[in-house]
């Protein structure tokens, strides 16, 4: 038997906070692009990827909230979000504790807002608690204590499930299940832990973000043309507008996106040759970055 979550209200306000943050973006955007270069604009054009980012998270969420299910058979509770699935065999469930039991207010770590929570919480009662809810406030959740973690969800007629978990127990499993969780693919890439690989990665980009910056700095000060290609003897052979410098930090930005995926594929097997991607990648902002001071200096 599988019973979903109270959808509404948590995904019209997790799409609508996706699209209020498309449509600043989109505002921002269309600011930026007739406003002079500054490092106003350029701090805009920053804020609006991170809009575009934020909005693409709001997204997922909603659709794990859409796709957010449990599932009961004899042998367990099944929770599925995002393409992970909790095990909770049904053996180990002590007691359901409906909501809520001491707490007043929702504090989750994780995907939060009304009607969605997904994370953790801490219960002044029952401790630590994954939770896996639409709720719409505290008394909505219904709390599955284990021997084990508890979890916290949300069906909309908590009494047919309690009924249905204590049938399903009271028949016997028919196979032993074993609680844990069985993540996403996507989730378990050893690369999502990996601290060096995200510092190295931080690194190129903070020194891709710092020479777009630096050339936005200096832009209104340059002379209309500028030397873009040097013969060997140092000596300027092609005058470029002055908007084409910003052609080298994006140069340097892709160069640092392609390096990244290539570190990426490699990292599960041949971790130093990922960790060497991203030192050239690195190397090559330092280079663009020289290259950059000899146009503009």
């Amino acid at each position: 038997m599988v019973f979903h979550p109270r959808r509404f209200p948590g995904l019209a306000i997790g799409l609508g906070l996706a699209l209020g943050a498309l449509l600043l973006a989109l505002l921002l955007i269309l600011r930026v692009s007739v406003a002079p270069i500054s490092l106003v604009s350029f701090l805009a054009a920053l804020l609006c990827a991170t809009l575009v980012a934020a909005a693409g998270l709001l997204l997922l969420w909603s659709f794990g909230l859409w796709t957010l299910s449990y599932r009961l058979d004899r042998n367990r509770l099944a929770i599925f979000w995002l393409g992970s699935r909790y095990d909770v065999p049904l053996g180990r469930i002590e007691r359901l504790v409906p909501g809520p039991a001491g707490l007043r207010s929702l504090s989750i770590e994780g995907a939060s807002w009304p009607g969605c929570q997904v994370g953790r919480l801490q219960h002044p009662e029952l401790g630590a608690v994954l939770c896996f809810a639409g709720a719409r406030s505290p008394s909505d959740l219904l709390y599955v204590v284990t021997a084990g973690p508890t979890f916290a969800v949300s069906v909309p007629n908590p009494e047919r499930f309690l009924q249905e978990v204590q049938r399903r127990q009271a028949m016997g499993p028919t196979h032993e299940v074993f609680p844990g969780v069985r993540p996403n693919p996507l989730t378990t890439w050893s690369l999502w832990s990996d601290r060096n690989l995200w510092l190295m990665l931080g690194a190129g980009l903070s020194l891709n973000l710092a020479l777009f910056a630096f050339l936005v700095w200096r832009y209104a000060g340059l002379p209309h043309f500028v030397p873009l290609h040097f013969t060997f003897g140092g000596q300027p052979s092609q005058m470029r507008i002055k908007d084409a410098i910003f052609l080298l930090p994006w140069l340097a930005l892709g160069a640092l996106a392609l390096n990244g995926v290539l570190a990426g594929l490699l990292h599960a097997r041949e971790r130093a040759a990922a960790y060497l991607a991203l030192v050239a990648a690195a190397f090559l902002q330092l280079l663009f970055w020289a290259a950059a001071l000899r146009v503009v200096g």
